[in-house]
């Protein structure tokens, strides 16, 4: 059970972090957006997406391993500080992943690998003979999906406003 929710964790990462790289260079171009490429949004998410992910997996595993042995309910445990690890884990992540932008040829190449490997992740989760991780992925892929669009739109309609929200205080 444990190596299927790992399996279908992995190729939905893949998966869906290629799609909010696609998903969020078509929105910002749609409303005018001045963007990097495709290829940088997709490596930068892909990228910080399993740096993030492996982190946060390897302590989600130790941590259901302890919950298991010591009789704890991980729902109780888990969820908050798993939720937790995600929100701090990810963001540096993705800093690190921005030095990746605009590498004039070794991004749109790494960037198109990164697609092909998601479409391939995708592709096996929807049809693996394991049942588990199938249903996993078939059932979260299009959750995420959407919440993949309701972050990148909350971002396109700060994004104009950055001044007014985060710099009100004045440096001192």
């Amino acid at each position: 059970m444990l190596y299927q929710n790992v399996y279908a964790a992995a190729l939905l990462t893949m998966g869906t972090s290629a799609t909010m790289g696609v998903l969020g260079r078509a929105i910002g171009g749609l409303l005018g957006l001045d963007t990097v490429s495709v290829w940088d949004f997709i490596l930068i998410a892909v990228v910080g997406g399993l740096l993030s992910s492996a982190v946060v997996l390897a302590v989600t595993v130790r941590l259901s391993i302890t919950s298991y042995e010591r009789g704890w309910d991980l729902d109780s445990v888990g969820s908050p500080l798993i939720t937790a690890m995600g929100d701090v884990v990810t963001l540096p992540f993705l800093l690190l992943a921005s030095y990746l932008v605009g590498i004039r040829l070794l991004t749109p190449i790494l960037g198109g690998i990164a697609l092909a490997i998601a479409i391939v992740a995708l592709v096996r989760g929807w049809t693996s003979v394991r049942l588990v991780s199938k249903r996993i992925v078939r059932e979260s892929f299009p959750v995420l999906c959407i919440a993949i669009l309701l972050d990148i739109l909350a971002g396109a309609v700060v994004e104009p406003r950055v001044d007014e929200v985060f710099l009100v205080f004045p440096r001192s």
